[in-house]
């Protein structure tokens, strides 16, 4: 009733329907039907019978006061006197008694008569109800809706962490990417001149240098059900190049492994796979004790509390290890 209610406000008719009291409701059957500030809604049964001559009690004709009135039954009648009387052929004498400059029709198959402004609204109403089934199934599948858009909001808490694993996922495909782009540039600088020292250098450490990554990846996916004796091995030598057994760790662990840890365990790596260290094996071993030790206390990090040291921690355990390091590798560069 809330649109019939809003649709009175707007308008600027006067009633529709014959305003009666209490009384006169149950005499001649009135309904309220919805009653707002300026207007009232009557459904009608029957109204005012021709005993009351068309005049309310106040002898005001009930016809010209309203701007439109709707009625439910063929016919009309009063409970005293028991006088019934054709609702079509009673209107249109009162209609014809009563002197009015406003021009009523009669909407017989609508059951209604009233004047233009009065038969608009009501055409109006007529629409508002049309809606509410319409209203009444959309409130139906309100409890779908409103399941959809929990599981939509739902999802776009999501995007933030989603976001974060796709720049993550990024940054570790540039990492893995970086030492083979520098091989490629080497090799396409190679067909026009002739490769500087450092370069060559550069291009062997990474062609037959460590990769924890790759390396990691080659023994988990490689399918091993026909050359047991080449996996074990392999295995062996990875635990030789980079202090710790392969399947100890995740490799999702290893993914979210700090990016200088991951560039010590490669330095860790070097000093087996390259000679570099072969006249240097004491700063080589300093070099693998200080990996392990700096993997240790990430590995037990993550076992108390489910994340890495602090950065500080890696840079300050970095920066021991890169120094030796490249103590080395500059003076074997040099040779």
């Amino acid at each position: 009733m809330c649109l019939i209610e809003q649709a009175f406000r707007a308008s600027e008719c006067k009633w529709i329907a014959y305003n009666t009291d209490d009384n006169e409701r149950s005499e001649y059957g009135f309904e309220i039907i919805s009653q707002g500030d300026t207007s009232t809604v009557f459904k009608v049964d029957a109204v005012v019978t021709p005993s009351d001559a068309g005049t309310n009690r106040s002898g005001e004709s009930f016809v010209t006061k309203y701007d439109a009135i709707y009625y439910k039954k063929d016919a009309i009648s009063c409970k005293r006197v028991r006088v019934t009387a054709d609702v079509e052929q009673y209107f249109r004498n009162e209609i014809t008694k009563i002197p009015t400059s406003e021009v009523w029709k009669m909407e017989n198959k609508k059951r209604r008569i009233g004047n233009d402004p009065g038969l608009s609204l009501m055409e109006q109403l007529d629409k508002q109800l049309e809606r509410i089934p319409i209203i009444e199934k959309q409130l139906e599948r309100m409890p779908i809706i409103e399941k959809q858009l929990a599981e939509q909001a739902k999802q776009l808490e999501q995007v933030p962490r989603l976001e974060k694993q796709l720049a993550e996922q990024e940054e570790l495909a540039e990492t893995r990417n970086r030492p083979h782009w520098q091989v490629r540039v080497a090799e396409l600088e190679r067909l026009i001149t002739t490769p500087n020292a450092e370069t060559h250098f550069n291009r062997n450490a990474i062609v037959h240098g460590a990769d924890v990554f790759n390396d990691y990846e080659a023994l988990k996916n490689t399918d091993w059900s026909d050359n047991l004796a080449q996996f074990n091995a392999a295995s062996q030598g990875f635990f030789k190049a980079y202090g710790f057994q392969w399947d100890s760790l995740s490799y999702d662990k290893l993914r979210k492994a700090p990016k200088q840890l991951i560039d010590m365990l490669n330095m860790r790596g070097n000093v087996t796979f390259l000679g570099w260290f072969s006249g240097h094996k004491r700063k080589g071993g300093q070099i693998q004790w200080k990996c392990d030790e700096a993997r240790r206390k990430w590995e037990e990090s993550i076992k108390v509390n489910g994340v890495p040291y602090p950065e500080d921690a890696v840079r300050t355990d970095y920066k021991k290890v890169q120094k030796p390091y490249n103590s080395v590798r500059n003076h074997e560069m040099r040779r």
